[in-house]
């Protein structure tokens, strides 16, 4: 029974050992007593809330074409087009970097990344596996970039940093323009 905290199997062979027929366990008392021993064993394995990352992103720096160096632009928006309406990723001024989220359930996203109110689709296909965080925060899933592909109206080219999309944001993306 692996996965299964040992408490809960300590509390039920502890049960079992108290109550050895079958007609004890009828009586609600010993229900109850059960109930009560199952549920802090329960609470005794885990230690709270999810306090660890488990949002896999991307991070994109932009650069400046001519220069090679980290540039800000005005204003980005990236959008992900969709059935009932675009989906608004990122809305940020003045930014160098950015970051967001790739769709765990596909293995190809396509957006409009608009720079400085000049708009461009960028397409990124990628694998999904999942990812098991913690005992409290279960599974996530990371992504790994297959490839990339840009319109180039305002981005002169994408270059892929890191490939693996996970819970801890580095840069994954080098957009010049």
């Amino acid at each position: 029974m692996a996965g299964v905290c040992p408490l809960w199997m300590q509390t039920l062979s502890f049960f079992i050992a108290l109550h050895p027929d079958n007609e004890s366990m009828k009586q609600p008392a010993s229900i109850i007593f059960l109930l009560l021993m199952m549920t802090m064993a329960h609470f005794s394995c885990s230690s709270g809330a999810c306090v660890d990352e488990t949002v896999p992103s991307v991070k994109a720096v932009i650069f400046s074409s001519s220069t090679g160096k980290v540039v800000s632009c005005d204003s980005i928006i990236v959008t992900a087009p969709g059935v009932n309406g675009d989906t608004v990723l990122v809305k940020e001024k003045s930014v160098s970097n950015f970051i967001f989220t790739l769709d765990p359930s596909n293995t190809v996203s396509r957006m409009v990344f608009k720079f400085n109110n000049i708009k461009d689709t960028v397409t990124i296909t990628y694998t999904t596996s999942p990812y098991f965080v913690s005992d409290v925060c279960g599974y996530t899933f990371c992504h790994s970039i297959t490839g990339i592909t840009s319109t180039d109206n305002i981005i002169d080219s994408i270059k892929l940093a890191d490939k693996s999309v996970t819970t801890n944001v580095k840069s994954n993306l080098r957009l010049y323009y």
